[in-house]
């Protein structure tokens, strides 16, 4: 018989990310501003009017809420973290905001015609759950949109052994706080996610690649995120372009799933 989950990890899994996660972690503008560049991207091809119920899964401190700097009138977001809440409230007074785990909504059935998650689902031990509460909230036409990069125990474990390399060497002196957690469980790739999407009942409109080039912050000479780097970025946004082939190279991508039904009018 197939394993039940194991409901220890999981309540492990939570209190961390409700309790430690954000502990002592700052704002980042600059993450805002590469979430307003892919929506630059997304929103037009998106078409989903200004007036649609969405939820944000997993909001976080806000970026995505900050980003969209009030595009859509009904917005409503949830996390497990009240000091992620609390930083959002701050900064965008207008969204609903809700204490709650992604695999458990407290919302009515087809409440949404707009569900995000945004670098959600590598964090939680069955994304399979969270797929099933999305498929709940979500409406008949409804859409889902995900922004996921390909990381999980395969990238964390190179990255680590990268960073043991670069302290033998005298090049690091110390680990980051999070490196001694694994916070990125459920790595797939870009075709994993779409397969993902469709076992779940979706159909995957369309899909926007974000990133060929690995991330390379674990280079003390490249802290910045990557995408920053004056040479990599436009040789980045141009490999992203590349049609079949960029999705096969893909490192990260915005994932558009549709339900099937009409939409709300």
């Amino acid at each position: 018989m197939p394993a039940g989950p194991d409901l220890r990890q999981e309540a492990e899994n939570l209190a961390f990310y409700r309790e430690r996660y954000y502990v002592g972690r700052r704002f980042y503008e600059e993450i805002v501003q590469h979430y307003r560049a892919h929506l630059k991207r997304l929103l037009p091809r998106l078409g989903t009017p200004r007036d649609a119920r969405v939820l944000d899964v997993g909001c976080g401190m806000g970026y995505l809420e900050v980003a969209l700097d009030g595009h859509f009138r009904n917005m409503t977001a949830v996390d497990l973290a009240l000091p992620a809440l609390r930083e959002l409230r701050g900064r965008r007074p207008e969204v609903r905001l809700g204490v709650a785990d992604a695999a458990r909504l407290p919302f009515l059935d087809r409440s949404f015609d707009l569900v995000t998650s945004f670098e959600i689902l590598e964090h939680v031990p069955d994304a399979r759950r969270v797929g099933l509460e999305v498929m709940r909230v979500l409406a008949p036409g409804g859409t889902w949109v995900l922004l996921q990069h390909y990381r999980g125990d395969d990238y964390r474990h190179a990255m680590r052994l990268a960073g043991n390399l670069l302290r033998k060497l005298g090049l690091r002196k110390r680990d980051r706080p999070l490196e001694t957690r694994e916070v990125h469980i459920g790595a797939r790739t870009p075709s994993g996610w779409i397969r993902y999407l469709e076992e779940l009942g979706l159909v995957v409109t369309d899909t926007i690649v974000l990133s060929v080039l690995p991330p390379l912050h674990w280079i003390p000479a490249l802290r910045a995120r990557f995408y920053d780097l004056p040479v990599l970025t436009p040789i980045d946004h141009q490999l992203c372009r590349l049609g079949a082939l960029s999705r096969f190279l893909a490192m990260g991508c915005l994932y558009v799933a549709q339900r099937a039904g009409e939409a709300r009018p």
